[in-house]
């Protein structure tokens, strides 16, 4: 098939698939109505001679014609793939965004100076709990609760416990005032190294919420 004529890119576009309508002698041999048409045993201007004077037709406006129904269910097969692809379009850009979200919250967590075991307790917690945000939102908004709570009234426990006892007290989670008011003195008796003293200078920093 011979190169198209640059003069003749505004004319219209040749249907990809084409079907004899009238009986076509070719110069080879004769085309019976119905049988497909191969472009490529002609060129473009011949194509274009035989769709003007009804030799050929393009093979999907004659299938239209022919079975309307077929044609419907296969516009609406189209209109329901598009919807898919919408859909899939905007769920990745849901997806896009609750990453850029969570991406702001490990930023957040990480402008804190990471200067004591607590803190870094806490984003650790912060990690695994954005991974399971759906079943622990509650966890996530008490976490970011203790962090906004360092930020703005400085450290989680107070001075003077011993190492063993922040240990015990941090992978509790008993760390914050909000935290430390809601337990009880004898949940916190309860975590090893945590006595009776320890209790007292708990509730001297945050006294409980149920007093």
């Amino acid at each position: 098939m011979t190169q198209p004529n640059p003069a003749a890119t505004d004319a219209p576009t040749i249907p990809e698939k084409l079907v004899v309508t009238k009986l076509l002698w070719t110069g080879s041999a004769w085309l019976q109505p119905g049988t497909p048409f191969d472009q490529q045993q002609v060129d473009e201007a011949q194509v274009r001679h035989y769709l003007t004077h009804g030799f050929v037709a393009d093979a999907e406006q004659i299938e239209a014609a022919r079975n309307p129904e077929a044609t419907e269910a296969k516009v609406e097969a189209s209109a329901a793939e598009r919807k898919a692809l919408q859909l899939q379009t905007q769920l990745k850009n849901a997806t896009g965004e609750v990453q850029q979200l969570n991406g702001k919250l490990q930023t957040l967590a990480g402008q804190l100076d990471e200067r004591d075991t607590a803190l870094r307790a806490l984003q650790a917690s912060l990690d695994a709990a954005q991974k399971q945000r759906d079943g622990n939102a509650e966890k996530v908004r008490t976490l970011e609760g203790q962090l906004a709570e360092f930020q703005t009234l400085g450290p989680l426990l107070p001075e003077g416990l011993t190492p063993n006892a922040r240990k015990s007290l941090i992978e509790a989670g008993f760390v914050g005032k909000q935290a430390l008011a809601r337990a009880t003195d004898e949940e916190l008796r309860t975590l090893d190294d945590v006595g009776p003293g320890t209790v007292t200078k708990l509730r001297e920093f945050a006294p409980s919420a149920s007093q």
